[in-house]
């Protein structure tokens, strides 16, 4: 790439740390919002970093770049604060949901991971569980879920 003998770059996320291409003028992030999946409290602030990185990759040299993003999720905040570039904007409110649901770093969170041959003891298992838990004053039960 750095000689010019390639053209086109297929990579995962190891090609958005530490490289520098001149003459790269076009990224593309594809299924953008496959990382917002799963229900991780840190999705779409890994996602916003991740793709605003990549896209990053793009016409550091003398030629202005492009960044092409495929979504299913166009007016996901996390895409639409990647297309405005509004990074500020999108921590603001991040911290902001965070602030208002207790999670971290405005509350804590504790997972209890149950592991079954069958996901129907699995289930059984953290349902007991959960129902057990003792009532506490701001403390919640979410679950179970599976795990991604």
């Amino acid at each position: 790439m750095e000689a010019g003998a390639i053209d086109i770059v297929v990579g995962t996320q190891l090609v958005t740390k530490g490289y520098h291409f001149p003459n790269l003028t076009l990224v593309g992030v594809v299924d953008a919002d496959l990382g917002l999946a799963g229900g991780d409290l840190r999705a779409a602030e890994r996602s916003f970093q991740q793709i605003q990185q990549v896209a990053g990759r793009a016409g550091r040299g003398d030629k202005p770049g492009r960044v092409l993003v495929q979504t299913h999720e166009p007016d996901a905040p996390v895409i639409a604060a990647l297309v405005s570039g509004d990074g500020p904007g999108f921590y603001s409110a991040e911290t902001d949901a965070r602030r208002e649901a207790a999670m971290p770093p405005f509350g804590r969170l504790a997972a209890i991971v149950i592991s079954a041959e069958e996901s129907s003891q699995a289930e059984t298992t953290a349902r007991r569980i959960g129902n057990a838990a003792p009532e506490v004053e701001g403390m919640a039960v979410f679950g179970p879920a599976p795990a991604h």
